[in-house]
């Protein structure tokens, strides 16, 4: 599954406001710190300046975009990046240009005792579910018919064996993510279908939580 990727750098408040300040005053070749618009956004989100960053990009992948930064805690990280016009960006223009700046900007200045990390693009089921449960739920789709779902004694079973493992294992798969496997892995371009099967995992999953409070787990 393809993601937009994250820019995170860990490290203390002030040693972060520090490398903030540090990268805004820097001149790059395809970013630029636009400072009127990183203070109306601070405004915007009620942050001070120092928190904020706006950087504007050069043409990339056919795209020029904005990149917007904020720190909250110990953590710096990329908010969004925006089309400088109206519009979407895509995978690769997203992907493009946060791996740009983070070579050209983030990567430009070094300030001890802070961490930098880039998150990949593409995923696996398991790295989401987790490998007992990304087992179940393949168990499940390559047998079921998906078109009836669960109403054959073994597609329920096997569902019923995605769901209690997925409880039991505590896996961290979203119902988006879960969404996005079965649109782009699993080729399910059902709306109506996908939301069914999104909702049904949703809804088992509550069931077995609200059943654990009840049981005083």
């Amino acid at each position: 599954m393809r993601t937009f990727k994250k820019l995170e750098i860990k490290g203390e408040k002030e040693d972060l406001v520090n490398f903030l300040k540090e990268i805004k005053s820097k001149v790059y070749d395809n970013f630029t710190y636009m400072s009127d618009k990183s203070d109306d956004y601070a405004m915007m989100i009620s942050l001070p300046k120092e928190y904020t960053a706006t950087f504007l990009s050069n043409e990339i992948e056919r795209a020029i975009a904005y990149v917007w930064l904020v720190i909250s805690d110990n953590l710096l990280y990329v908010a969004n990046i925006t089309p400088n016009k109206s519009g979407q960006l895509t995978y690769n223009q997203y992907n493009s240009i946060i791996s740009k700046f983070c070579e050209e900007v983030v990567k430009s200045d070094t300030i001890k005792d802070i961490s930098i990390n880039l998150s990949k693009e593409d995923f696996t089921i398991e790295d989401f579910a987790g490998a007992d449960t990304a087992l179940k739920l393949k168990n499940w789709i390559n047998s079921a018919n998906l078109s009836t779902l669960n109403t054959n004694h073994y597609d329920f079973k096997r569902w019923c064996d995605f769901i209690f493992t997925s409880h039991l294992t505590k896996s961290q798969l979203t119902s988006s993510q879960f969404e996005k496997f079965l649109i782009e892995d699993v080729k399910l371009y059902d709306e109506d279908l996908v939301s069914k099967i999104v909702q049904e995992y949703e809804y088992s999953l509550d069931i077995l939580k609200e059943y654990d409070k009840h049981r005083g787990f």
